[in-house]
């Protein structure tokens, strides 16, 4: 398993997201009054942490040969589908809700409401389709990502138009959800394309293995680097600020 983890670089996604998550833990300590939703983000981020090494576990359970978790072998949970199914959903409501938070600005307060509803649109329609026609154990509910995606870059847009629309654009280089929007935007759009052929992650195709391996990498190290770079240099001009006062 070791050598798994090694030859593909796994580490290297795992080491971006505990970074992160110490980034904006340290944010949180530092910062007298942090913007709305930003404890609820480093949250996740936490979350996001340590539910990535618990999946894990169909690669820990193979090359340990299902010795340690005889029950799942031959079983839909020999593969992790169902885990980050469950995942997908908790992330696009956690982001989005992020995002929804931001649009405090009169004008915003119609699409805020208009979100407000879709996310739970977005939840009730997850559940029916984990429990109906969707393939909840086996492989990755594409249209729950794909819905999750639009959504969630929805949320993003509609928070970087009221930024637009008024004197928040001037202050973007001292904004953390502008950091975290743009880093988002990005690597949902390039990402989730990708994970659609995840079913083809298996030992029979090690050259896809390398390939999404590969993607996912440099995906996360671009997506968690973005944070830790928003983290700081928020925390620095909040420092700036302090000083100034």
């Amino acid at each position: 398993m070791i050598e798994f983890i090694i030859e593909n670089k796994l580490y290297v996604g795992y080491l971006m997201e505990f970074l992160a998550a110490c980034a904006g833990t340290i944010h949180l300590l530092k910062v007298r009054n942090p913007r709305n939703g930003i404890k609820l983000f480093v949250g996740f981020l936490w979350f996001n942490f340590f539910y990535d090494l618990f999946g894990m576990y169909p690669i820990w359970a193979f090359y340990d040969n299902y010795q340690s978790a005889p029950f799942i072998k031959d079983t839909a949970f020999a593969r992790n589908f169902w885990y980050y199914n469950n995942f997908y959903v908790i992330k696009y409501l956690l982001l989005s809700h992020l995002f929804i938070l931001q649009l405090t600005h009169a004008e915003s307060q119609g699409l805020r409401k208009i979100l407000d509803r879709l996310k739970w649109v977005f939840l009730i329609y997850s559940i029916v389709c984990f429990a109906s026609f969707g393939n909840y154990l086996y492989q990755y509910d594409y249209t729950v990502i794909i819905f999750g995606t639009f959504f969630l870059v929805g949320c993003i847009m509609g928070y970087l138009l009221q930024m637009l629309r008024t004197d928040q654009v001037l202050h973007f280089r001292s904004d953390l959800v502008f950091y975290i929007a743009i880093a988002l935007i990005l690597y949902e759009l390039c990402i989730a394309p990708i994970n659609i052929y995840a079913a083809y992650f298996n030992e029979g195709n090690m050259e896809f293995v390398q390939f999404y391996a590969r993607i996912l990498r440099y995906g996360n190290i671009y997506l968690y680097g973005m944070f830790i770079i928003g983290f700081l240099v928020t925390l620095r001009n909040a420092r700036k600020t302090d000083t100034l006062a």
